[in-house]
Order: C-alpha cells, then structure tokens, then sequence
C-alpha cells in the first residue's frame, strides 16, 4: 500500500492520538557519551541540547556492557563474520 494511502487510513486515529497527548515525540539522537566519574555512569550529550549531559533510562545497559571494549571488540567480530541488519524480537526470527 502506498504511504499516502497509509497517511489517509491512520490520519483520523494519529490526530486524536496527537490531541490526547498519547502520540510519540521526536526522537533525540545521541551525539557523544561522557565517561563513567566521580561514582557516576556515563551520561549522554543529546543534539540540540549542548552540554548538558543525560543519564541514559531508555536501554538495557544498565551493567555498561555497552561501552566495555571486550564487548565492542565482540560485537565488531560478529559484524564482520556474520553481517549486520535490523535487530527483531525472537518470535519473529523464526528458522523455517
């Protein structure tokens, strides 16, 4: 189905979902991580926000495996055997 098809089908149940406040916002986009200091985790500088730093509560990485240099190193392995694309929830990447 084409978008503009789509847009006319979801339009009346988007504007509603606008107008309660229940349609979700823009994306912020991450543009550097400041190291773990002083006790603290790392935190997060987000675009359009300069400096202020962020803590991070929207991802399962609170152990900071994310940013472990073995875990990195991993994962850079495996893109490089096994490609990358789209991540998906289990029951979707079902084997035939």
């Amino acid at each position: 189905m084409a978008l503009p098809k789509l847009e006319a089908l979801y339009s009346t149940t988007l504007e509603t979902m606008q107008r309660e406040g229940r349609l979700k916002g823009s994306e912020h986009v991450i543009t550097d991580i400041l190291p773990p200091q002083d006790g603290w985790g790392p935190r997060y500088l987000l675009d359009g926000y300069g400096t202020r730093a962020f803590v991070r509560l929207n991802a399962n990485a609170y152990l900071g495996l994310n940013t472990d240099p073995r875990v990195v190193a991993a994962e850079e392995e495996a893109v490089r055997r096994f490609g990358t694309g789209p991540g998906a929830v289990r029951f979707i990447n079902r084997w035939c």
